[in-house]
């Protein structure tokens, strides 16, 4: 039903030359000299909060401007959803651009795509900890574990050139449970060298809280290397409270429950 309303509403538009693409997505072409990103957005925004509808919706709005009318439309169509691709996530920005950048960006992600099964497996994802002082001594009350990928021929490569195209393909659950044994097996070994023992702070992503099975796996790593739940600390992304807040709060209470420390990331960040 809304999906017709908002294809009644482009009708209301005809100097936008417009179609319904599928799903969720509509197509307007429209004279470079007449469009105005911003006023379209406020335009389909307006669309939307009139539609009666309980549930609140965003328009996302991906643009191309046409630097070659001999290209095929579908190219062009495609070179649009790029630049919308760049918005998934982003709930303070909900209008982009393509350039040539954005093809070279997906190319790049296509190859880290490419050899993310072989780093897991030959171990080339490291784990560095971020230590959490206590200011008024100095001493070392706690870290953070932060993943760094050294490629073989890449060389290092910064959490954020992987870390968001993993969440999208879904290939952080395996990260992420890598990441929570090799802290669980450091926590064991400090214990059996007689060191000082810390809480180490993990990120649990919005992939893994939607695993049914997230419980049973720490469940079992903190069995495996026989440490208890106060020394493996959760972190979720403020982020991650948008996308299902119900699902979410539920994990969270059931991990609290089995004695785990749920820490929220990035808190303050706008969302």
């Amino acid at each position: 039903e809304l999906l017709r309303y908002i294809g009644e509403c482009y009708r209301q538009y005809p100097e936008w030359l417009s179609c319904h693409a599928g799903t969720d997505h509509f197509i307007h072409m429209v004279p470079v000299a007449l469009f105005d990103a911003e006023e379209t957005n406020q335009i389909i925004k307006g669309w939307l909060n009139n539609s009666k509808n309980k549930y609140t919706f965003v328009p996302r709005i991906g643009v191309y401007v046409v630097d070659d009318p001999e290209l095929d439309a579908n190219i062009m169509c495609d070179r649009a959803q790029l630049a919308l691709l760049t918005l998934k996530g982003n709930y303070q920005k909900n209008i982009a651009y393509y350039d040539h950048s954005i093809r070279k960006k997906l190319r790049e992600e296509q190859e880290l795509i490419g050899d993310m099964e072989v780093a897991l497996a030959e171990g080339q994802f490291h784990v560095y900890l971020q230590p959490q002082y206590n200011h008024s001594d100095g001493s070392i009350v706690g870290a953070e574990a932060l993943v760094r990928w050294f490629h073989p021929t890449k060389g290092l490569i910064p959490p954020g050139a992987f870390i968001p195209v993993f969440e999208r393909n879904g290939f952080i659950n395996k990260l992420d449970t890598y990441m929570w044994e090799r802290v669980c097996r450091l926590l064991r070994d400090w214990r059996d060298a007689g060191r000082k023992v810390v809480p180490v702070s993990v990120n649990v992503s919005r992939v893994d809280i939607a695993d049914e099975g997230l419980l049973d796996t720490l469940d079992s790593l903190i069995k495996k290397y026989g440490i208890s739940e106060d020394l493996l600390r959760l972190e979720i992304t403020e982020s991650a409270y948008m996308d299902n807040p119900e699902q979410l709060i539920s994990m969270v209470n059931r991990l609290r429950d089995r004695g785990f420390l749920v820490e929220m990331d990035d808190f303050g960040s706008g969302y």
